[in-house]
């Protein structure tokens, strides 16, 4: 499993005691957990530890405030009372106090697989840019070998790394791409439409 780092935000101690038990008996090392006092903790401080998840007593944090958090990490709710749609419709996910362990251990899983799947998507090489620069000039393969010195299956290998690495898969989606990252300029594909 991927390291995650687990906020825990309630004024219960008994209940915090319980979470982080129950986290440290994960067969895993790459698990740290941050304890936060629900009753004075904001947002933006729980944000700063910069957690890949937030487990949250629901009575803890207002529907408001767990919005603001979502916008920076997973927020799970550990729910002890009835609560309102509204309230509970703020989580991402809910755990019921009397859920089986087993339902806290498959988010943290579940979360930690999400940060391998943004990490995975490394960034490009050099040479994988140029490649991109080539495909959106309209170039061919065989071109782009030759323009940048490389054998016709070395440029396949690089689009093919370029599709896996950010998940696009079309000239138009690379030239958005190219675009938004400065590779090319705006008058470099119209001179390359006008040609």
């Amino acid at each position: 499993m991927k390291h995650v780092t687990i906020a825990v935000v309630t004024p219960s101690q008994l209940l915090a005691t319980g979470i982080v038990s129950t986290l440290s008996k994960l067969r895993d090392p790459g698990v740290t957990v941050k304890l936060f006092d629900g009753d004075h903790v904001t947002p933006e401080q729980i944000a700063a530890v910069k957690p890949s998840l937030a487990v949250v007593d629901t009575l803890a944090l207002s529907p408001e405030a767990v919005a603001r958090l979502k916008e920076s990490c997973r927020v799970a709710g550990i729910r002890h009372s009835e609560l309102t749609v509204a309230h509970t419709a703020a989580y991402d996910d809910l755990l019921n106090l009397y859920d089986p362990l087993s339902r806290l251990e498959a988010i943290v899983r579940e979360t930690a697989e999400e940060n391998r799947g943004e990490e995975d998507r490394q960034e490009l090489s050099p040479r994988e840019k140029e490649v991109i620069v080539g495909i959106v000039k309209g170039l061919s393969n065989k071109e782009i070998a030759a323009e940048i010195n490389v054998s016709v299956n070395t440029v396949m290998t690089h689009r093919r790394n370029i599709a896996s690495k950010l998940q696009i898969h079309s000239p138009a989606g690379l030239t958005i791409y190219a675009i938004v990252k400065k590779l090319v300029r705006l008058d470099e594909i119209r001179a390359t439409i006008d040609s």
